[in-house]
């Protein structure tokens, strides 16, 4: 028996391989919220953060509201490409768009054609449409809402140091692109037989809390001291240091992944 059947076998006798019902309804509640057909009409203020009055966003969801759907890790407005500035007191957007009414067309007709193409079942163009409609570090951007959208065929996971990691664990070696390395890791899990019967939410949930738990690996001293520094500047910037804050859960989300990975992803 391999490491991971035996932390399995262990997992289940508390855990059951379908998600509880009212993790399921979160995500009804979500589609319910924001049908796919009307989020090309969707408002800046519908859509982004960064302001007190902006709850209930789209990016509120993908980021408090449906944690137990798949974690986001650090709480960075930057990456939803269009957000408020409270210092600035004004829209700001990620360089690859014009101006922040671009930045909000883009983002969504990006997120529809990321969706449509999934439904369609042609997998193999979502990493390349996804770097070319929201960029090509737009990790949460495209993996959140396309796993809401379409639970069955995506892991709740947008993190690519993670799906690396989770597939050296079954001895798989990782392919490129966050979206390909992500069906690869669901494909193998859903390939073995003692899987059979998991949902997306429960495959997830055994992930991080058996294999995760021994820790990503650190390359080298030097490696360890870089991710030190780099958490400490993301740290003191001010938006991230009031939400680590308010949520403590969330300073090891981020620090784990930003001390093990070679390069940030």
């Amino acid at each position: 028996m391999n490491r991971w059947q035996r932390l399995l076998d262990d997992w289940l006798n508390e855990n059951e391989p379908t998600a509880p019902q009212p993790v399921l309804d979160l995500r009804h509640r979500f589609v319910t919220t924001f049908p796919l057909e009307a989020l090309t009409s969707i408002t800046k203020h519908r859509y982004a953060l960064g302001h007190p009055s902006l709850k209930n966003t789209f990016c509120h969801w993908l980021e408090y509201e449906t944690r137990e759907l798949g974690s986001l890790g650090g709480h960075y407005l930057t990456k939803w490409g269009l957000w408020w500035s409270q210092e600035l007191g004004t829209w700001r957007h990620s360089s690859r768009y014009a101006n922040p009414d671009d930045a909000l067309h883009r983002i969504m007709a990006g997120i529809v054609e990321l969706v449509e193409t999934a439904e369609r079942g042609e997998f193999e163009h979502l990493d390349a449409l996804g770097s070319m409609s929201l960029g090509r570090r737009s990790n949460s951007l495209r993996i959140k809402p396309l796993y809401l959208y379409c639970p069955d065929v995506l892991l709740p996971i947008s993190n690519p140091k993670h799906l690396e990691f989770f597939l050296r664990q079954f001895a798989q070696e990782p392919v490129r692109g966050v979206t390909a390395r992500n069906r690869q890791l669901l494909h193998f899990m859903q390939s073995q037989p003692e899987f059979s019967g998991f949902d997306t939410i429960q495959l997830m949930r055994f992930l991080y809390d058996k294999l995760f738990r021994v820790g990503l690996p650190i390359s080298s001293p030097k490696v360890f001291n870089r991710r030190v520094t780099q958490f400490a500047s993301l740290y003191a910037d001010t938006a991230s240091r009031k939400a680590l804050r308010a949520d403590q859960e969330s300073v090891t989300a981020m620090l784990g992944p930003l001390l093990a990975a070679d390069r940030l992803t």
